[in-house]
Protein backbone atom coordinates (compact mmCIF):
# COMPACT_ATOMS: atom_id res chain seq x y z
CA UNK A 1 0.00 0.00 0.00
CA UNK A 2 2.91 2.52 0.83
CA UNK A 3 4.51 1.71 -1.99
CA UNK A 4 1.33 2.19 -4.48
CA UNK A 5 0.99 5.37 -3.13
CA UNK A 6 4.20 6.45 -3.24
CA UNK A 7 4.03 5.34 -7.21
CA UNK A 8 1.10 7.57 -7.72
CA UNK A 9 2.20 10.54 -6.31
CA UNK A 10 5.31 10.40 -8.35
CA UNK A 11 3.25 10.04 -11.47
CA UNK A 12 1.08 12.80 -10.72
CA UNK A 13 4.01 15.00 -10.02
CA UNK A 14 5.34 14.30 -13.39
CA UNK A 15 2.09 15.08 -15.25
CA UNK A 16 1.53 18.44 -13.55
CA UNK A 17 4.33 20.52 -14.48
CA UNK A 18 4.17 24.31 -13.47
CA UNK A 19 5.53 26.89 -15.48
CA UNK A 20 5.97 24.87 -18.90
CA UNK A 21 4.23 26.45 -22.26
CA UNK A 22 3.52 24.88 -25.43
CA UNK A 23 4.66 26.21 -28.76
CA UNK A 24 2.94 26.09 -32.09
CA UNK A 25 3.92 22.44 -32.73
CA UNK A 26 2.09 21.32 -29.29
CA UNK A 27 -1.26 22.94 -29.93
CA UNK A 28 -4.27 20.62 -29.35
CA UNK A 29 -7.82 21.59 -29.30
CA UNK A 30 -8.14 21.41 -26.26
CA UNK A 31 -5.28 23.50 -25.82
CA UNK A 32 -5.60 26.78 -23.25
CA UNK A 33 -4.64 30.31 -23.90
CA UNK A 34 -2.48 31.24 -21.24
CA UNK A 35 -1.36 27.54 -21.71
CA UNK A 36 0.39 28.53 -25.00
CA UNK A 37 3.85 31.16 -25.20
CA UNK A 38 3.84 34.86 -25.29
CA UNK A 39 4.98 35.27 -28.54
CA UNK A 40 1.83 32.97 -29.44
CA UNK A 41 -0.14 34.88 -26.85
CA UNK A 42 0.84 38.34 -28.64
CA UNK A 43 0.58 37.01 -31.78
CA UNK A 44 -3.32 36.00 -31.40
CA UNK A 45 -3.84 39.03 -29.26
CA UNK A 46 -2.99 41.20 -32.50
CA UNK A 47 -4.85 39.43 -34.96
CA UNK A 48 -7.94 39.38 -32.38
CA UNK A 49 -7.72 43.43 -32.53
CA UNK A 50 -7.41 43.60 -35.93
CA UNK A 51 -10.26 41.72 -36.52
CA UNK A 52 -12.19 44.05 -33.99
CA UNK A 53 -10.66 46.90 -35.72
CA UNK A 54 -12.11 45.82 -38.93
CA UNK A 55 -15.66 45.33 -37.45
CA UNK A 56 -15.84 48.48 -36.41
CA UNK A 57 -14.54 50.62 -39.96
CA UNK A 58 -17.20 47.73 -41.22
CA UNK A 59 -19.59 49.65 -38.59
CA UNK A 60 -18.70 52.95 -39.88
CA UNK A 61 -19.05 51.99 -43.25
CA UNK A 62 -22.72 50.93 -42.82
CA UNK A 63 -23.73 54.07 -40.92
CA UNK A 64 -21.68 56.32 -43.54
CA UNK A 65 -23.19 55.13 -46.73
CA UNK A 66 -26.70 55.89 -46.85
CA UNK A 67 -25.64 59.67 -46.49
CA UNK A 68 -23.26 59.33 -48.84
CA UNK A 69 -25.64 57.62 -51.21
CA UNK A 70 -27.63 61.07 -51.29
CA UNK A 71 -24.78 63.01 -51.30
CA UNK A 72 -23.83 60.81 -55.00
CA UNK A 73 -27.42 61.44 -55.67
CA UNK A 74 -27.19 65.34 -56.59
CA UNK A 75 -23.83 64.24 -58.95
CA UNK A 76 -26.17 64.00 -62.08
CA UNK A 77 -28.16 67.43 -61.45
CA UNK A 78 -25.05 69.08 -60.91
CA UNK A 79 -23.24 67.47 -63.77
CA UNK A 80 -25.75 68.52 -65.86
CA UNK A 81 -25.88 72.16 -64.60
CA UNK A 82 -21.74 72.54 -65.25
CA UNK A 83 -23.01 70.87 -68.65
CA UNK A 84 -25.28 73.94 -69.43
CA UNK A 85 -22.85 76.26 -67.64
CA UNK A 86 -19.91 75.05 -69.94
CA UNK A 87 -21.93 75.55 -73.20
CA UNK A 88 -23.11 78.68 -72.64
CA UNK A 89 -19.28 80.10 -72.14
CA UNK A 90 -18.77 78.54 -75.31
CA UNK A 91 -21.27 80.60 -76.90
CA UNK A 92 -20.66 83.58 -75.15
CA UNK A 93 -16.92 83.01 -76.35
CA UNK A 94 -18.33 82.55 -79.90
CA UNK A 95 -20.83 85.72 -79.67
CA UNK A 96 -17.03 87.54 -78.11
CA UNK A 97 -15.47 86.76 -80.93
CA UNK A 98 -17.85 87.40 -83.54
CA UNK A 99 -18.50 90.58 -81.84
CA UNK A 100 -14.55 91.92 -81.93
CA UNK A 101 -14.30 90.99 -85.45
CA UNK A 102 -17.25 92.64 -86.13
CA UNK A 103 -15.41 95.62 -84.02
CA UNK A 104 -12.31 95.75 -85.58
CA UNK A 105 -13.86 96.12 -89.21
CA UNK A 106 -16.09 99.11 -87.60
CA UNK A 107 -13.20 100.97 -86.28
CA UNK A 108 -11.49 100.35 -89.70
CA UNK A 109 -14.13 101.71 -91.57
CA UNK A 110 -14.69 104.61 -88.81
CA UNK A 111 -10.68 105.57 -89.19
CA UNK A 112 -10.74 105.92 -92.75
CA UNK A 113 -14.15 107.88 -92.10
CA UNK A 114 -12.11 110.04 -89.73
CA UNK A 115 -9.00 110.65 -92.23
CA UNK A 116 -11.80 111.71 -94.68
CA UNK A 117 -13.58 114.11 -92.66
CA UNK A 118 -10.53 115.51 -91.85
CA UNK A 119 -9.28 116.17 -95.23
CA UNK A 120 -13.10 117.58 -95.39
CA UNK A 121 -12.71 119.97 -92.60
CA UNK A 122 -9.01 120.87 -94.27
CA UNK A 123 -10.60 121.51 -97.69
CA UNK A 124 -13.10 123.14 -96.81
CA UNK A 125 -11.18 125.49 -94.26
CA UNK A 126 -9.74 127.06 -97.82
CA UNK A 127 -10.66 129.60 -100.05
CA UNK A 128 -13.43 128.18 -102.56
CA UNK A 129 -10.79 128.63 -105.47
CA UNK A 130 -9.08 125.93 -103.87
CA UNK A 131 -11.26 123.18 -103.08
CA UNK A 132 -10.20 120.26 -104.13
CA UNK A 133 -12.72 118.30 -106.11
CA UNK A 134 -13.99 114.66 -106.78
CA UNK A 135 -12.08 114.12 -102.46
CA UNK A 136 -15.30 111.70 -101.91
CA UNK A 137 -15.70 110.15 -104.88
CA UNK A 138 -11.83 108.90 -103.85
CA UNK A 139 -13.00 106.82 -100.96
CA UNK A 140 -15.91 104.86 -103.33
CA UNK A 141 -13.23 104.35 -105.49
CA UNK A 142 -11.05 103.06 -102.63
CA UNK A 143 -14.19 100.76 -101.19
CA UNK A 144 -14.36 99.65 -104.41
CA UNK A 145 -10.98 98.54 -104.56
CA UNK A 146 -11.22 96.74 -101.13
CA UNK A 147 -14.09 94.85 -103.02
CA UNK A 148 -17.22 97.09 -101.04
CA UNK A 149 -19.71 98.56 -103.54
CA UNK A 150 -17.78 101.03 -105.14
CA UNK A 151 -21.20 102.31 -106.67
CA UNK A 152 -23.44 102.85 -104.20
CA UNK A 153 -20.39 104.45 -101.87
CA UNK A 154 -19.36 106.66 -104.81
CA UNK A 155 -23.05 107.87 -105.20
CA UNK A 156 -23.84 108.47 -101.68
CA UNK A 157 -20.30 109.97 -100.69
CA UNK A 158 -20.26 112.64 -103.60
CA UNK A 159 -20.05 115.43 -100.96
CA UNK A 160 -20.22 116.21 -97.48
CA UNK A 161 -24.16 116.12 -96.98
CA UNK A 162 -24.22 113.14 -99.07
CA UNK A 163 -21.28 111.37 -96.68
CA UNK A 164 -23.22 111.81 -93.44
CA UNK A 165 -26.76 111.23 -94.57
CA UNK A 166 -25.45 107.87 -95.50
CA UNK A 167 -23.72 107.59 -92.36
CA UNK A 168 -26.92 108.27 -90.27
CA UNK A 169 -28.93 105.78 -92.31
CA UNK A 170 -26.42 103.05 -91.14
CA UNK A 171 -27.06 104.80 -87.81
CA UNK A 172 -30.98 104.26 -88.33
CA UNK A 173 -30.65 100.79 -89.78
CA UNK A 174 -28.24 99.71 -86.40
CA UNK A 175 -31.11 101.72 -84.26
CA UNK A 176 -33.46 99.26 -85.68
CA UNK A 177 -31.66 95.98 -85.53
CA UNK A 178 -30.75 96.69 -81.51
CA UNK A 179 -34.73 97.52 -80.93
CA UNK A 180 -35.54 94.52 -82.47
CA UNK A 181 -32.72 92.74 -80.72
CA UNK A 182 -35.11 94.36 -77.89
CA UNK A 183 -38.14 93.13 -78.52
CA UNK A 184 -36.80 89.54 -79.16
CA UNK A 185 -35.00 89.43 -75.88
CA UNK A 186 -38.44 91.06 -73.83
CA UNK A 187 -40.26 88.15 -75.13
CA UNK A 188 -38.12 85.65 -74.58
CA UNK A 189 -37.72 86.99 -70.90
CA UNK A 190 -41.95 86.83 -70.27
CA UNK A 191 -41.65 83.21 -72.00
CA UNK A 192 -39.18 82.21 -69.19
CA UNK A 193 -41.27 83.84 -66.42
CA UNK A 194 -43.95 82.16 -67.50
CA UNK A 195 -42.67 78.85 -67.53
CA UNK A 196 -41.14 79.76 -63.87
CA UNK A 197 -44.19 80.20 -62.49
CA UNK A 198 -45.45 77.07 -64.24
CA UNK A 199 -42.84 74.79 -62.61
CA UNK A 200 -43.78 76.73 -59.21
CA UNK A 201 -46.98 76.07 -59.28
CA UNK A 202 -46.67 72.12 -60.35
CA UNK A 203 -44.00 71.85 -57.30
CA UNK A 204 -46.67 73.59 -55.02
CA UNK A 205 -49.57 71.63 -56.00
CA UNK A 206 -47.87 68.03 -56.32
CA UNK A 207 -48.96 66.24 -52.69
CA UNK A 208 -46.12 65.42 -51.03
CA UNK A 209 -47.21 61.32 -50.58
CA UNK A 210 -47.85 61.17 -54.23
CA UNK A 211 -44.02 61.05 -55.13
CA UNK A 212 -41.47 58.89 -53.66
CA UNK A 213 -39.26 61.20 -51.41
CA UNK A 214 -41.49 64.22 -52.36
CA UNK A 215 -39.59 66.92 -50.65
CA UNK A 216 -36.55 66.09 -51.75
CA UNK A 217 -37.35 65.45 -55.27
CA UNK A 218 -39.72 68.99 -54.92
CA UNK A 219 -36.44 71.09 -54.00
CA UNK A 220 -34.04 69.24 -56.68
CA UNK A 221 -37.06 70.22 -59.20
CA UNK A 222 -36.96 73.81 -57.92
CA UNK A 223 -33.51 74.19 -57.83
CA UNK A 224 -33.08 72.68 -61.51
CA UNK A 225 -35.80 75.70 -62.57
CA UNK A 226 -33.84 78.37 -60.93
CA UNK A 227 -30.57 77.35 -61.84
CA UNK A 228 -32.16 77.93 -65.64
CA UNK A 229 -33.94 80.80 -64.99
CA UNK A 230 -30.58 82.19 -63.69
CA UNK A 231 -28.73 80.90 -66.73
CA UNK A 232 -31.61 82.18 -68.88
CA UNK A 233 -31.17 85.85 -66.78
CA UNK A 234 -27.33 86.10 -67.18
CA UNK A 235 -27.34 85.19 -70.91
CA UNK A 236 -29.97 87.81 -71.62
CA UNK A 237 -28.58 90.58 -69.43
CA UNK A 238 -25.50 90.31 -71.51
CA UNK A 239 -27.36 90.67 -74.66
CA UNK A 240 -29.21 93.31 -73.01
CA UNK A 241 -25.55 94.88 -72.27
CA UNK A 242 -24.03 94.74 -75.59
CA UNK A 243 -27.25 96.60 -76.86
CA UNK A 244 -27.06 99.17 -74.62
CA UNK A 245 -23.62 100.01 -75.39
CA UNK A 246 -24.20 100.16 -78.67
CA UNK A 247 -26.82 102.64 -78.39
CA UNK A 248 -24.65 104.69 -76.19
CA UNK A 249 -22.02 104.55 -79.18
CA UNK A 250 -24.59 105.30 -81.81
CA UNK A 251 -25.77 108.28 -79.30
CA UNK A 252 -22.28 109.32 -78.53
CA UNK A 253 -21.19 109.50 -82.19
CA UNK A 254 -24.42 111.28 -83.60
CA UNK A 255 -23.15 113.96 -80.70
CA UNK A 256 -19.88 114.24 -82.34
CA UNK A 257 -21.10 114.81 -85.40
CA UNK A 258 -23.61 117.00 -84.94
CA UNK A 259 -20.91 119.12 -82.69
CA UNK A 260 -18.82 118.56 -86.37
CA UNK A 261 -21.80 120.35 -88.25
CA UNK A 262 -22.36 123.23 -86.16
CA UNK A 263 -18.17 123.81 -85.87
CA UNK A 264 -18.26 123.93 -89.12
Amino acid sequence: MGQSTNNQQSQGQQQVVPGVTIDVSNIRSTTRFNDLQEDLQKQIADIDKAIQGFISQKNELDAFMPAHGEQLSSIPTDVAFVSRKAAGVEAALASDALSVKQLRELVKVDADNAKLSFKAVDNLKLPTSYHQAGLWSTRGQQAAGAGGSGDVDGEGSSDLVSFFSRTADEMGETMKKFERNLGEIESHLHGVQGNVLEQLQRVAATPKDSVPGGSDEKIVELAAVLRDFEESILKVAGVVGGAREGVAQLQLGEFLGNGANGAY
